[in-house]
């Protein structure tokens, strides 16, 4: 299981995925219009994020985490 959000202020997000299961998942993340792809990492468990089409896509291993920021000015 993922859980994953996205929080927002003025041009700021902040995106957190967490994996709670115990195998490697991949994970696709569709951003809400109008929201960049370039996210810098703040939290990582090695995580590798590819960004394109306004979508983000990883992989988390078993219990692992991403948190990145976005500013979009």
């Amino acid at each position: 299981s993922i859980i994953s959000f996205i929080r927002r202020v003025g041009n700021e997000s902040i995106i957190s995925a967490v994996n709670l299961s115990n195998r490697k998942v991949k994970v696709l993340v569709t951003l809400p219009e109008g929201q960049t792809t370039s996210y810098k990492p703040l939290l990582s468990d090695r995580t590798k994020v590819l960004a394109e089409n306004g979508k983000l896509s990883f992989d988390i291993e078993n219990f692992g985490y991403f948190a990145g920021k976005n500013n979009n000015k």
